[in-house]
C-alpha cells in the first residue's frame, strides 16, 4: 500500500502519469498535483477502504482535475479542491463511480475550495452516468464546506445517503444544474443560498424510495432566500414516488417555477412554497391527513392548472401558514378528486390563513369542501368554482372573524352532501357578499347551520331543509333550478335566414342591417323590462 503522487497530466493507467511510475490499485492512495489532468481510461480500483473521512483520491489544487471516463472503484473519499467530471467518452459512456463502502462507514463526494467543480454528464436515459455504492453496508453523499459549479445530466445517483444523511447537499454562491437525472434510494436531496446571481435548474429529474426521517421526513429542500438579480430557478417536469409519505420544501425568495411535476406520496407541504408559480403538476396521495402543497402567507403564490387526488382521510389538499406580510396567494383552475373516499372527515380544498383567492376550480368524488376558512386572520375570495358530487364551502371551523369571506360568488353546487355552511365561531360581516350562486340536486341536511345573515345579502335555503338563522334565505340571484336557467342577463338571438327570399322578408339586405336590428329589439326589450 503506498501514497502516489501524479508527476504530469495523462491517462491513469500509464505509468508515465504517476511519480516512480507506479500505476494506484486497490490499496494505495492517489493525489493529482496542481496543474495535472488525470484521466481514468480503464476500470480502477483505488483506496484503502478506510474509515469514515479517509480519501482514496485527492484533487490537491484548483488547477488539479480527475476525469472519470472508466469505471472507477473508490475505497473513501474522493476529495476535490479542483475539477471532477467524467462520463461522456464521445458517444458512449463508460464512465461510472463507485463507492465501496464499509458497514456503518460513510464516504463522500466532498468540495474543499470555492469555485471546485462537479460534473458529470452521460449520454441518454438508459446510457447514464452512475453514482452508487456497492452495497456493503455504508453509503456516501456529496457535499463539503465549499462550493462551485454542480452539473448533473444524464445521471443515475443510486444508494446514496440514508434516513439521516442527506444524500446531496450545496449552494451558497455556485451555480446547480441538474438534469436528466435519476435519485433512487437516496436521503433529502438539499440546496439552499442566500446569494442573488447563481443558477438552481432541477429539471426532468426522477426521485425514487426516499429515505430521509430525520430531516423533516423530506425527499427535497430547496431554499434559496434572496430574490434573484440574475440566472434562472427552475424545477420543472419532475417525477417523485414513495411507497409512504413524504414531505417536500421549496422556499425562493423571487419565485421558481414548478412545472409538469408527478409526485406521488411526495408532496410539496409543511408550508413550503413562497413567490413561486405551481402550474401543471399531478399530486397523487394515498394516505393520511396533511397538505399535498402547503404556501407561505401572503407570499404570492399562484397555483393554477393542477389536477389533485388522494384517497385518504381528511385530506388538506392546500393549506397555509400563518404569518406573513408580502402579498395575496391565488389558488385557480384546478381539479381536486377525491376518489369517492367517505370517511369521518372530509377534509377540505383550500385553508387560507391570510389574504386568498380561489376560483374557477373543480372539486369531484367527494374531494372535501372548497375552503375552510378555520385561521382568524383570512380573508377569502371564492368564485366561479364547480363542485359536484361532493362537500359544500366551510366559512369557519374552530376560530373566527368578522372580515373572513370576501366574496363567494358564482359558484356551482351541484349534487351535494352538504351546502355552503359555517361553524358557530364564524362571525360575519356586513359587507359579506355570498350572490349568484347555484344549488342543483341537494341531498342532505348534514352540515346545514348557517351564519346569520341579514336581508341584504343572500343564501339559498334549500327545499325541505331546516335553516338554523331566520334569516338565511335565498338571495334575489341565488338559484335552485338546472344551472342552465340561473342568468342575470337574458340571451337575445337572431336566427340566421335561411335563403335571400327569407333576407328579403326580414327587410335585411346586409350585415350593418342586421346589428340595428339587433340594437333595436335589445333597447325594446330594456324598455319592457325596466
Amino acid at each position: 500500500m503506498a501514497a502516489i503522487t501524479s508527476a504530469q497530466t495523462g491517462n491513469w493507467a500509464a505509468t508515465t502519469t504517476w511519480v516512480g511510475g507506479v500505476v494506484p490499485g486497490d490499496g494505495d492512495t492517489a493525489t493529482i498535483a496542481a496543474t495535472h489532468t488525470v484521466t481514468v481510461d480503464t476500470a480502477t480500483t483505488v483506496g484503502t477502504a478506510g474509515a469514515t473521512g479517509t480519501a482514496a483520491v485527492t484533487l490537491s489544487a484548483s488547477t488539479s482535475a480527475l476525469v472519470i471516463n472508466a469505471p472507477l472503484t473508490a475505497k473513501g473519499d474522493i476529495a476535490n479542491s479542483g475539477a471532477l467530471s467524467g462520463g461522456n467518452n464521445g458517444t458512449t459512456t463508460s464512465g461510472s463511480l463507485t463507492f465501496n463502502t464499509p458497514s456503518g462507514s460513510t464516504y463522500k463526494i466532498s468540495v474543499n475550495l470555492n469555485g471546485s467543480s462537479i460534473n458529470f454528464a452521460g449520454v441518454s436515459n438508459t446510457t447514464q452516468f452512475v453514482v452508487t455504492t456497492s452495497g456493503l453496508g455504508g453509503n456516501f453523499f456529496l457535499g463539503g464546506s465549499y462550493g462551485g459549479p454542480l452539473t448533473l445530466t444524464y445521471v443515475k445517483w443510486y444508494k446514496s445517503g440514508s434516513a439521516t444523511q442527506t444524500a446531496v447537499f450545496g449552494g451558497g454562491s455556485y451555480n446547480v444544474n441538474i438534469t436528466r437525472t435519476i435519485f433512487d434510494t437516496v436521503g433529502c436531496i438539499s440546496f439552499s443560498s442566500s446569494n442573488a446571481t447563481v443558477d438552481f435548474i432541477f429539471s426532468y429529474c426522477d426521485i425514487r424510495n426516499p429515505l430521509d426521517t430525520a430531516n423533516g421526513n423530506r425527499w427535497i429542500y430547496v431554499g434559496y432566500t434572496t430574490a434573484p438579480t440574475s440566472g434562472t430557478r427552475t424545477f420543472d417536469h419532475v417525477t417523485a414516488y414513495s411507497t409512504v409519505a413524504k414531505n417536500g420544501y421549496v422556499l425562493v425568495a423571487g419565485g421558481i417555477v414548478l412545472d409538469t411535476c408527478y409526485l406521488y406520496n411526495t408532496m410539496l407541504g409543511a408550508s413550503s412554497l413562497r413567490q413561486s408559480t405551481f402550474k401543471n403538476n399531478f399530486l397523487l396521495w394515498n394516505t393520511g391527513s396533511y397538505d399535498l402543497l402547503g404556501l407561505q402567507a401572503k407570499s404570492n403564490t399562484s397555483v393554477y392548472d393542477n389536477a389533485f387526488w388522494t384517497n385518504g382521510e381528511n385530506p388538506h389538499y392546500i393549506g397555509e401558514a400563518t404569518g406573513g406580510a408580502i402579498s395575496a396567494n391565488t389558488v385557480y383552475q384546478n381539479v381536486f378528486d377525491g376518489n369517492g373516499y367517505v370517511g369521518a372527515n372530509s377534509g377540505d380544498l383550500y385553508l387560507p390563513s391570510d389574504v386568498g383567492t380561489f376560483r374557477n376550480n373543480i372539486n369531484i368524488n367527494k374531494a372535501g369542501t372548497l375552503c375552510n376558512t378555520m385561521y382568524s386572520g383570512a380573508v377569502l375570495t371564492a368564485k366561479n368554482n364547480t363542485s359536484y358530487n361532493s362537500y359544500g364551502m366551510n366559512l369557519g371551523e374552530t376560530t373566527g372573524a368578522a372580515t373572513q369571506i370576501a366574496v363567494a360568488r358564482n359558484n356551482l353546487f351541484v349534487s351535494q352532501a352538504s351546502g355552503i355552511y359555517s361553524n358557530s365561531a364564524f362571525v360575519r360581516q356586513s359587507s359579506f357578499s355570498m350572490n349568484y350562486n347555484a344549488f342543483y340536486n341537494m341531498t342532505d341536511a348534514m352540515n346545514l347551520n348557517h351564519p346569520t345573515l341579514s336581508p341584504s345579502n343572500s343564501y339559498l335555503a334549500f327545499p325541505g331543509k331546516t335553516v338554523v338563522s331566520a334569516t338565511a334565505t335565498a338571495g334575489t340571484n341565488d338559484t335552485t333550478l338546472v344551472p342552465r336557467q340561473a342568468r342575470t342577463t337574458p340571451r337575445l338571438s337572431l336566427r340566421r335566414p335561411r335563403s335571400l327570399q327569407a333576407a328579403c322578408r326580414l327587410g335585411i339586405t346586409s350585415t350593418s342591417q342586421a346589428r340595428r336590428r339587433i340594437r333595436a329589439g335589445f333597447k325594446a326589450w330594456t324598455r319592457k323590462h325596466n
